[in-house]
């Protein structure tokens, strides 16, 4: 990008670092193949599962990293003053890059890891590891204090020695205090270019089951976007019996509607076969019961453009009821904590509010259809366009309002799983067995999700977590003293048996469901 200023540490490749401002990098590495790969690990101990950047991209991958080596980097000058530049507070060389590279993605940066930028460091048999005091001060810096000292616990118990993990923690407390935490802020976002004349197509993918009405109120809001997309698709469950006549001939000659009634289950398998209808440059993934400002689709496709971003996933904002409109919208968006200044790279993945450039979703199939019956399709589609090396953004300027009406919907089995006996309906999940007197918790999609992408080491960390918060409630009711609370961790102890068999129960299903493969059709 002309004027753009850059700060290098170490000899990047000229060849390779053109062109790269351009893009939607605020720092570039090659630190998975400089011996960074896997460093700071003990961020199990904080998110052992869920956050797509827990763990390394493929080295021979470009992507989303934020493990970068010391010793060869190039950062946009604006985002290092913004950061205050490196932490001085650790001891070691590592730690300093490796917070660098963190606080810079929760701060609406972008760390991209190009194979080949610096080349690579000579393989050492040295283990990857930052000092225990930086690891302390790491935890310090950037979480709540219950962080540490479950850090502290867990290394314990592991290292087997707790006075030595004790003093560590003790030092970086010290250190902390000695050098206090650098100011920060978040990276704004850039402004967004015009639409260039040579606008991507768009395609737009609704799903939907028995909402005539969300689905009337949602095609009316198209008819009003400021960039029309040339194909919406509307994928159709709805029962023949209880279809709304003439709903989609009322907005035929508006809008590009291509109607396709869903002959299959699942809405992992709608949005499939609406995928594989779809022509645009640019794919975007939607529900039936959100409302979409006149700016909507545009603001997707400007910060696609703008970035030269793979993806972007907007701001999907829960309605009070489901009556609200466009006006309430407004008004919850205008809450300072949404932090819609920011836009960085994207945590999660949701198919009520997202955008991917067509040759990504194709990269990835589209939604597993082992999820259908149960949850975590789209943060399971995330994970694919990210472990591929797709750069996917926070988009800030593209909001919805989310309905979640109680009629309708392909949610149809969230009542279903208490149910026992005949009155239950079979989850498409269950595969050959079916679900007996213990009930699966939490679903076994959900744990089907934490198998593909998370380590058994990670999936244990988050096993003990899971497990205190249903010991102790992470929140008290006004008035509530601690020694109600204590007396509140009794029944929730007895009951941790009972816990335990939900979750192997829903490993069981999980493991099938991993056995049988991802599913496309």
């Amino acid at each position: 990008m002309p004027g753009t200023e850059l700060l290098a540490v170490g000899n990047p490749d000229a060849a390779l670092l053109g062109g790269l401002s351009e893009g939607p990098g605020d720092l570039w590495h090659s630190g998975l193949q400089r011996g960074a790969g896997g460093l700071l690990g003990e961020l199990r101990y904080w998110s052992p599962v869920y956050w797509f950047y827990l763990n390394d991209v493929d080295p021979v991958v470009r992507g989303v990293s934020w493990r970068l080596d010391p010793g060869g980097f190039v950062v946009r000058a604006s985002a290092w003053r913004a950061l205050g530049g490196a932490d001085p507070g650790y001891a070691s060389d590592a730690a300093r890059a490796l917070d660098l590279g963190f606080r810079l993605l929760r701060r609406g940066g972008v760390p991209l890891h190009v194979p080949g930028l610096f080349g690579a460091h000579p393989r050492t048999k040295e283990k990857n590891e930052i000092p225990r005091e930086d690891l302390y001060l790491f935890f310090i810096r950037h979480f709540k204090r219950q962080y540490r000292m479950w850090v502290l616990a867990r290394e314990s118990a592991r290292r087997r020695a707790p006075l030595s993990q004790w003093r560590a923690l003790r030092r970086a407390e010290a250190r902390a205090r000695a050098v206090p935490a650098l100011y920060d802020r978040d990276l704004p976002a850039r402004p967004l270019r015009p639409l260039p004349e040579s606008r991507p197509s768009v395609s737009v993918i609704i799903p939907t089951l028995s909402r005539p009405r969300c689905m009337a109120n949602l095609l009316s809001d198209y008819t009003r976007q400021t960039f029309l997309p040339g194909q919406i698709v509307v994928m159709d469950a709805t029962p023949e019996l209880e279809r709304e006549a003439g709903l989609y001939e009322l907005f035929k000659a508006k809008l590009p509607l291509v109607v396709l009634w869903q002959k299959s289950l699942g809405s992992c398998r709608a949005r499939n076969e609406a995928i594989a209808a779809c022509t645009g440059d640019v794919i975007v993934f939607g529900d039936d019961d959100i409302r979409i400002p006149p700016d909507f689709v545009e603001n997707h496709v400007r910060l696609l453009e703008t970035y030269k971003a793979d993806g972007a996933v907007g701001l999907d904002i829960r309605a009070d009821h489901p009556e609200q409109g466009l006006e309430d919208l407004a008004r919850k968006l205008s809450d300072p904590a949404l932090r819609r200044g920011a836009a960085g790279a994207a945590a999660t993945f949701n198919n009520a509010n997202s955008c991917v450039r067509r040759e990504w979703v194709l990269r990835c199939a589209g939604n597993d259809v082992n999820f259908d019956g149960g949850y975590g399709e789209d943060q399971d589609f995330g994970h694919c366009l990210v472990e591929k090396g797709a750069v996917l953004l926070r988009n800030p300027r593209s909001a919805d309002l989310h309905l979640k009406p109680a009629a309708g919907g392909f949610r149809w089995w969230q009542g279903q799983l208490e149910l026992k006996g005949k009155a239950r309906r079979r989850q498409p999940w269950e595969l050959e067995r079916q679900v007996g007197w213990i009930s699966p918790r939490p679903s076994p999609t959900i744990m089907y999700g934490f198998l593909k992408h998370y380590t058994h080491e990670q999936l244990r960390e988050w096993l003990y977590i899971y497990l205190a918060r249903s010991w102790w409630p992470s929140y008290a009711k006004p008035g509530e003293s601690f020694a109600v609370r204590c007396l509140m961790l009794v029944p929730r102890l007895l009951a941790t048996p009972w816990v335990l068999l939900r979750i192997r129960e829903s490993m069981r299903f999980a493991q099938a469901l991993k056995a049988r493969g991802p599913r496309y059709e």
